[in-house]
């Protein structure tokens, strides 16, 4: 479970670069290139005594940004980063992960 941003940042960032290595792949052999991408995540709830609750599921989907899947766009963590920030800002934007944070699903 991820119970603070950062903690949710270090889960992304193993995340992003396997997807980025997917879609280029994908693109390669089949010529699609996603325009969204879905951000998925699952948070407890904590009780009035501080405990996780009940859990809420969302998702939440956005453009992919334009570098990631860019010819030239270097290196899998470069082009990974940019997927990264679009998720923490989903996550920052969304009522669902207000403080205190308690995720129990992250998936991209």
């Amino acid at each position: 479970a991820a119970r603070s941003l950062a903690a949710a940042e270090v889960a992304l960032k193993v995340l992003a670069p396997d997807l980025v290595r997917l879609l280029c792949q994908d693109a390669g052999e089949y010529g699609r290139v996603p325009t969204l991408l879905t951000i998925g995540w699952r948070h407890a709830r904590g009780n009035a005594n501080g405990h996780p609750g009940a859990a809420g599921s969302h998702t939440k989907s956005v453009r992919v940004p334009g570098e990631v899947l860019a010819a030239n766009g270097g290196c899998v963590d470069k082009r990974a980063a940019p997927l990264v920030r679009e998720a923490l800002g989903v996550l920052l934007r969304d009522r669902g992960c207000a403080a205190p944070l308690h995720l129990t699903l992250l998936s991209l």
